[in-house]
């Protein structure tokens, strides 16, 4: 004799909500044998018979005796809420199947693709599973929390945060200008043939502006060398 519920996953099933539906609908028309629900449904009996138990809700009939019912809308609400405290106790029990093939992925030496590149195919690909942001997945990385490090990654991306620089005229705009740049001095002084050119340097100890800080003062040629204590560091001083 055949089984009839060889064709059916005997691992635990993550109901979606149509299939919430489904449950409601045939448990309403009458049918309440586990067996046929979840060979419609298309998951094993244990995971109805455990959805119907948490989806179910006291009522009272015309006779006022009590009775339990199940809805698909309060099975609903009581799935997410379960998998938003899952999340807030592991989130990288949340991100299982998200983390399981980016290991697998990463630890394959010959794959190129980059960590941003992965979460944007994951989120493509596997739209129905939660997906951390890049960002995430990176401080995971450097924290140690997965099975992979940055050794693993062919190419890390150094993201900055809300910084976007517009040019005008080939000039970035609100930049400080300090003076001409050191590249820029003449030959002779870059050489320390000519006397009386001075090179200066700011020591700093606490990094505040009103804290005091030492400044030097150097003698390219002779390399003689004068060192003032100054109050702070600001550029009026």
């Amino acid at each position: 004799m055949t089984n009839s519920n060889s064709s059916i996953s005997k691992h635990y099933h993550q109901l979606t909500s149509v299939q919430r539906g489904q449950i409601q609908a045939m448990l309403d028309s009458g049918i309440t044998s586990r067996t046929v629900i979840a060979q419609e449904v298309g998951c094993h009996k244990s995971t109805i018979s455990r959805e119907i138990k948490r989806g179910s809700v006291l009522q009272r009939d015309s006779s006022y005796l009590l009775y339990e019912h199940y809805y698909a809308d309060t099975a609903q609400i009581y799935y997410e809420k379960r998998r938003q405290n899952c999340y807030q106790r592991n989130p990288l029990k949340h991100y299982a199947v998200f983390l399981r093939m980016l290991s697998r992925r990463f630890k394959a030496k010959f794959d190129a693709t980059s960590i941003d590149e992965f979460v944007g195919e994951f989120k493509r690909t596997m739209p129905g599973y939660p997906c951390p942001s890049t960002p995430t997945v990176y401080r995971y990385i450097d924290q140690g929390l997965l099975d992979i490090s940055n050794i693993d990654l062919p190419m890390k991306l150094k993201r900055r945060r809300n910084k976007r620089h517009h040019s005008h005229g080939g000039h970035a705009l609100h930049k400080k200008h300090l003076g001409n740049s050191i590249e820029q001095r003449p030959k002779e002084v870059e050489d320390r043939k000519a006397p009386l050119h001075w090179e200066g340097d700011l020591v700093k100890g606490i990094r505040r502006k009103n804290q005091p800080a030492l400044m030097t003062l150097t003698e390219r040629t002779t390399r003689f060398e004068v060192v003032i204590k100054i109050p702070d560091y600001r550029a009026s001083t």
